[in-house]
Order: C-alpha cells, then sequence, then structure tokens
C-alpha cells in the first residue's frame, strides 16, 4: 500500500464502541504524587545500581509518572494502598538482600534490559616465555 492509501484508511470513522474506555486525565496533583513514588523507587534502584540514574534521569521519571496516572486509573490500581498493604513486606525484602547481592542482580537487570553485555569476556594472559 502506499502513504495516500494508508492516510484514506485512517482519516475513515472507527466503529463506535460502548467498550472502548475513554481517556483519562491526569490531575497535577496525581501526577506529583507518582513521581515522587517512582523518584524513590529509582533512588533506590540506583543506589544498588549506578547505571538506573543513567537511564532514568528527572525529565525521565516525569514522564513515566504522566503515562503511569491514566493507566492507574483505568486499571483501578492504587500505589498508595499498595505501599500501605504492602510497604513493610517491601521494607524487608530490600533488608534482606545484602547490598553487593542486591547491587549484582539490579547491575545485570539493567545490562539485561538495555541489550548490554554486563560480562564482557576476560583477556587471557600472554603465557610466560621461559627464559633460556
Amino acid at each position: 500500500m502506499d502513504l495516500d492509501t494508508l492516510n484514506a484508511i485512517a482519516a475513515e470513522p472507527g466503529p463506535e464502541s460502548e467498550t472502548l474506555p475513554e481517556v483519562l486525565d491526569a490531575s497535577p496533583a496525581e501526577v506529583q504524587q507518582a513521581e515522587q513514588l517512582f523518584t524513590v523507587f529509582f533512588q533506590i534502584l540506583g543506589a544498588a545500581s549506578p547505571k538506573v540514574r543513567d537511564y532514568y534521569p528527572p525529565q525521565q521519571i516525569r514522564a513515566i509518572a504522566e503515562a503511569w496516572v491514566p493507566v492507574a486509573q483505568k486499571r483501578g490500581w492504587d500505589v498508595g494502598g499498595w505501599m500501605r498493604d504492602f510497604g513493610p513486606e517491601i521494607a524487608l525484602g530490600f533488608a534482606l538482600l545484602p547490598p553487593p547481592v542486591l547491587t549484582a542482580v539490579l547491575g545485570k537487570l539493567v545490562d539485561w534490559a538495555t541489550g548490554k553485555d554486563a560480562e564482557k569476556p576476560k583477556e587471557e594472559p600472554a603465557p610466560a616465555e621461559v627464559a633460556a
């Protein structure tokens, strides 16, 4: 198909459906609350694996929060409720993992998620020459 055909198809009205959810508006307060939550989350991950800080700067966290709120509203997710219900268990999980283990695991997850090889092959040492 050529571009004109695709544009014509896109311009045609689609079928109306009562089951399609309407786009939910995110209030600035909801976005700010989600942004604070994600900031804390990524600070914890960043303390364990500094690479996380490179991938999630403040402007990226803000974009995640803005995208998160409508999805959370649509699905009925209540992050504040999760923290109220599971906060002690989450804290226990972080407390049980020694920082080096947490750092190693998160580092490997970040490398895997970004497609970077965490373990580069080690170069074999050159064989020692025997002195005559």
